[in-house]
């Protein structure tokens, strides 16, 4: 008994708010299993047009959510955060009318996961509408992720792009582009393992 609370402990289980259970299998890297399909339920709960993902890891559930201005105080401070981490001074002020800026003027798309017992926002993902003339079609750009130190190596980077590879096709967008440090080879590892590819064919100029 003590074997499988351990194993327990150790996984986690994905479900949509659609109800209906993901069907799709656990994320498959050393540490994580998937729990015993008779403890797999749905959630019967509504949330408007938020897009909720929830799974248990270890001893807390992340809920991947959609956001709005409710949002945006929580949202700031870790936006701040991240700023300070790429070599920005620290200013509350310009990262919450930045935000604020982009979301009431519907010129981005955040996704931020969050810890669904203390409400914390744990990371976050946020995209900008783009368009290809060839195509005719729009894209979005995944212009910038962070996730909160203390919730690094549990999984939240690869609940939020799960939650960007969805959106994507949600919105018929013909591709979603990024970029990473040439020398960030675990993030291209990430990236790569969601089906990104390298372009090999373009250089791309800065004025």
């Amino acid at each position: 008994m003590k074997g499988m609370q351990h194993l327990r402990d150790l996984s986690f289980q994905f479900y949509r708010s659609r109800l209906r259970v993901f069907k799709k299998p656990a994320f498959s890297w050393a540490g994580f299993f998937s729990l015993p399909e008779a403890n797999k339920k749905s959630q019967d709960s509504t949330f408007g047009r938020q897009t909720i993902i929830s799974f248990k890891i270890f001893s807390f559930f992340m809920l991947i959510e959609k956001c709005n201005l409710n949002h945006l105080p929580q949202l700031a401070m870790l936006f701040n955060e991240y700023r300070v981490h790429f070599g920005q001074e620290s200013d509350l002020g310009v990262s919450y009318n930045f935000l604020k800026d982009r979301l009431e003027n519907n010129q981005a798309t955040i996704f931020a996961a969050i810890n669904d017992d203390s409400r914390e926002i744990m990371g976050f993902t946020l995209l900008y509408p783009m368009f290809s003339s060839l195509k005719a079609k729009s894209t979005w750009t995944l212009n910038d992720m962070f996730i909160s130190e203390r919730y690094r190596k549990f999984g939240v980077a690869t609940g939020l792009l799960e939650q960007v590879k969805e959106f994507g096709s949600d919105t018929d967008a013909q591709w979603v582009t990024l970029k990473t440090g040439i020398e960030n080879t675990s993030a291209q590892a990430l990236y790569e393992k969601f089906g990104f590819k390298k372009d090999e064919t373009h250089f791309y100029y800065y004025l």
